[in-house]
């Protein structure tokens, strides 16, 4: 390791990295003794933090980047994700199906549900303004739900900040939808799953077609920037130490080399949309649900509340309380997004902790968590469960959360460039 050493990778960073793998190891051990899934859980999550540090991959990018730069280089990597997960959940539910296997939203108590079902979501008012605001909390704060957690391993003050507030905001989210589900505007609702009107091979040929719309959108718009001389190189915000180095240079030790390209060079972001994809299609043909994050926020904070002994009259506030909140597949996959990120970046030697924002910007990561709280519950979902899953599944709720979630981050964009320094000035 003398060689890596005389890079000045610093290798104290390398160990801890190491170290805390080996106690991920344990910890997932541990978790074991709480459920015989949960150390598969924490290793999807573990990969899906890696790869959205080594990728720079994210959802709130895929809309920010387009508009910012002008290039939709992560837009098209993200659809062609959605495309394999497309292919991969075609499969499962397919197969499901076949055997008798009904829709969430249809399935009594004694029917198997189909994988991936339960993220098919109604179409109404709370799924449409929950994904606008969401989409406006998700740029002002920087990151989406996952991205929040890829965030905070790579030591973002402001991912911090926009956590606590993240959370809190799940309450009073999922207090308005449930009133919202008991007025007159709940009856308004509509679960559309392709598969029921067009069939499998129907369904994934609509969802082709949403894809490629979105894709021509994408290619336009940057042909737009072209034709204005606005238009960014794909690569041109690349850091110094993530591009690859010379294979032909003798001023670098060959082992130095070998070790940038496993664990320092940034990856594509289309090799990161592909591996990401691979984890999200693992979730439902092992585990029979799809891909979430924000779900067990609200479980957090009731849970956190109730201890401090406070009763909760609302049933779904009620029914959030948990017991184990370890026991939870979905909360030990978010820890394992962010031990996946920290992990990466130690091992990149990029790792600090950083708060080099003002207050005025600290009040605004505030506002961007409470609106991604708030409106993930209202909505149902988040990117993960109600977008990626929800498309994932057939689902028209899918795109609809996609198209308000865009129309939100492109509000976000217009009425706070400038403000926040999230956000650049027009």
């Amino acid at each position: 390791m003398e060689k890596l050493r005389n890079r000045e990778l610093p290798m104290i960073q390398v160990g801890i990295g190491i170290v805390l793998l080996f106690i991920v190891f344990m910890f997932g051990h541990y978790v074991k003794t709480l459920g015989a899934a949960l150390p598969m859980q924490l290793f999807i999550g573990f990969v899906m933090g890696y790869v959205l540090v080594r990728g720079r991959f994210g959802f709130a990018g895929g809309v920010k980047r387009l508009f910012v730069r002008g290039e939709g280089s992560l837009s098209k990597a993200l659809l062609l994700m959605i495309v394999v997960i497309l292919i991969g959940y075609l499969g499962i539910q397919w197969q499901a199906a076949s055997g008798g296997a009904l829709p969430s939203f249809l399935a009594g108590a004694d029917d198997t549900v189909i994988p991936g079902t339960q993220n098919v979501l109604g179409v109404n008012l709370a799924l449409a303004a929950g994904a606008f605001l969401f989409g406006i909390g998700m740029v002002i704060s920087g990151g989406c739900a996952s991205g929040t957690f890829s965030d905070l391993g790579e030591g973002e003050g402001r991912a911090f900040i926009t956590m606590i507030f993240f959370i809190i905001g799940t309450l009073p989210g999922r207090w308005v939808r449930y009133r919202h589900d008991q007025s007159f505007l709940g009856k308004l609702n509509a679960n559309v799953y392709f598969p029921e009107y067009v069939g499998y091979i129907g369904a994934f040929l609509v969802s082709l077609l949403f894809v490629l719309i979105t894709y021509l959108l994408v290619v336009k718009y940057e042909n737009y920037r072209k034709a204005k001389g606005t238009y960014a190189d794909p690569k041109g915000d690349w850091e110094e130490f993530e591009k690859p180095l010379n294979p032909m240079t003798n001023e670098i030790s060959a082992s130095y080399k070998v070790y940038h390209k496993l664990f320092v060079e940034r990856w594509s972001f289309t090799v990161a949309g592909l591996i990401f994809a691979m984890t999200v299609i693992f979730l439902p043909a092992a585990f029979g649900t799809g891909w979430g994050v924000t779900g067990t926020f609200i479980n957090t904070i009731t849970t956190l509340i109730n201890g401090a002994g406070w009763e909760f009259a609302t049933p779904p506030l009620q029914a959030s309380v948990v017991d184990n909140w370890l026991a939870n597949a979905m909360n030990i996959r978010n820890i394992g997004i962010f031990v996946g990120a920290l992990i990466s970046f130690l091992l990149a030697g990029r790792f600090s902790i950083k708060f080099n924002f003002t207050s005025k910007d600290g009040l605004y990561y505030s506002l961007g968590g409470l609106l991604l709280g708030f409106g993930a519950m209202l909505a149902g979902g988040c990117n993960a469960g109600a977008l990626t899953s929800g498309i994932a599944s057939f689902s028209l709720s899918g795109w609809v959360f996609m198209i308000f979630m865009t129309l939100g981050g492109l509000a976000s964009l217009k009425w706070f460039a400038g403000k926040v320094d999230t956000i650049p000035s027009k």
